[in-house]
């Protein structure tokens, strides 16, 4: 079939940060640890005694200490505002137990102090901080959320809930966590936000097996939070062949759930890259890109998804002027967009690189590609390459044309609708989402901001005189 090729283009949509973070890589004496809610590498060398430094990709919070080495960690994480440090240690009989040190200005004071869980021979399974000074233990008899009192040295209980769970996952960005209960047969997620512990509809997995940890991921997409489930046809008899990704939504995103056909199989990451929800498939090395706001109908409260573009490798990176081995298996992927590489010692974020969308598309896949840049912050400027490069060939992409500006015309009526409104506005329009520079139009009731016109200056620019 017929392809269009923006001009100037690469192939790769995606890359890593140009600049990768870098940290002391895992060794034997050296354990390496994410920070998921502040986006930080832990180092932890000797237990601490020779150093623990922490990386991340704001330079402005990165520091190093040291401490004493009391066994084993498991888990060490700074609260949001880097003024408490919880460690949480695998010692016998101390499963129920994390230690505390407050800081000032990124340095460990003298103050420290521990706090065990409510339930008698509970196992923490681990901690999160919803807020500066909230954490929430997360165990196989429930979850327990706290206030920390840090010159008091001493833990308020503010809510507690109980639930026999198996392992959980955790999603920063909405302060929600999904615990897998009957090991992995029920999947039961809680919203930890003001300060208190909501408990949210359970999530109907009608599988023959237990859904597997690393098949699951909480995951924050297009304002709304979601839990993502691979399903594998080893583990669901309705899915044959290919692994799907079964988006179902736990608040915010309404009752529709949405299905992504990959047409792979083997071992998958996901990243969220500007409301973009990417599968990387490692086998393959290669990354596809979805998008849940294309216009589709529901069947049965289910939308059916293929890949924006074919699927690619990220583009190449290299670490110290040399190739940097891409899809490793030494990688570990985090939400929203982090991936670390402990063997190499290298921290990334994903990026995406717009132009590629357009570097081999389909010739009727050419307004879909224009509809999602609209709805991508750095749309902008390929929006306009595109256009002016199928004005120059009108002869050949005359409907290809039209359909463009009926996206985009689109767009400008919602703009118009708003144009004499001030502030932010909540429509109710649908369950898409555009992006520009000027507009940010979220899910249908959450809010809409007015900027600087570039919708309406791409529409100007690109008329005729």
């Amino acid at each position: 079939m017929a392809k269009f090729s923006l001009k100037d283009s690469d192939e790769y949509y995606l890359s890593l940060s140009e600049q990768p973070k870098r940290f002391d890589a895992d060794s034997p004496v050296t354990n390496v640890f994410f920070d998921d809610t502040n986006g930080q590498v832990f180092t932890v060398r000797s237990g601490g005694v020779t150093g623990v430094t922490v990386n991340g990709m704001d330079d402005s919070k990165c520091t190093s200490f040291r401490m004493e080495d009391k066994g084993p960690i498991i888990s060490i994480k700074f609260s949001p505002d880097h003024k408490i440090l919880a460690i949480q240690r695998n010692i016998e009989g101390q499963n129920a137990t994390v230690e505390f040190v407050n800081f000032k200005d990124l340095a460990p004071t003298n103050i420290e102090y521990t706090h065990t869980c409510k339930w008698k021979n509970a196992k923490i399974l681990g901690f999160v901080w919803p807020r500066a000074s909230e954490i929430a233990f997360i165990t196989d008899h429930g979850i327990e959320l706290l206030q920390v009192l840090p010159d008091k040295k001493q833990l308020k209980t503010l809510k507690s809930t109980s639930f026999s769970g198996a392992w959980f996952s955790w999603c920063a960005q909405s302060n929600i966590i999904l615990l897998a209960g009957n090991n992995g047969a029920l999947l039961q997620p809680f919203s930890l936000n003001s300060s208190t512990i909501t408990k949210l509809q359970k999530l109907e997995v009608e599988w023959s097996r237990p859904v597997m940890e690393r098949d699951v991921f909480v995951l924050r997409l297009c304002g709304a939070a979601w839990c993502a489930l691979f399903r594998h046809a080893a583990a669901a008899p309705t899915v044959s062949g290919p692994t799907e990704v079964w988006l179902m939504p736990i608040s915010g995103g309404g009752s529709v759930q949405h299905v992504l056909k990959t047409g792979l199989t083997g071992r998958f990451a996901v990243s969220v890259v500007d409301h973009l929800l990417v599968i990387h498939h490692q086998s393959s090395q290669t990354s596809q890109i979805f998008d849940i706001m294309e216009e589709a109908k529901p069947e049965n409260n289910v939308v059916m998804h293929l890949p924006l573009v074919q699927g690619v490798s990220m583009r190449p990176a290299s670490v110290d002027d040399q190739p940097c081995p891409m899809y490793s298996g030494n990688w570990v992927v985090f939400q929203p967009d982090y991936v670390i590489d402990a063997r190499l010692g290298c921290l990334w974020r994903v990026q995406l690189l717009p132009a590629g969308l357009a570097h081999s598309v389909l010739k009727d896949d050419v307004p879909r590609v224009v509809a999602a840049l609209l709805r991508r912050r750095a749309g902008r400027d390929t929006i306009y390459r595109m256009l002016n490069q199928l004005v120059a060939h009108a002869g050949t992409y005359l409907v290809e044309l039209t359909k463009c500006f009926d996206e985009i015309n689109s767009v400008y009526r919602i703009l118009a609708r708003i144009s004499n409104c001030q502030g932010d506005l909540a429509i109710g329009m649908g369950t898409h989402t555009y992006y520009t520079q000027a507009v940010h139009w979220k899910v249908a009731g959450c809010r809409v901001s007015m900027g600087d016109g570039v919708l309406e200056s791409l529409l100007h620019s690109s008329s005729p005189t």
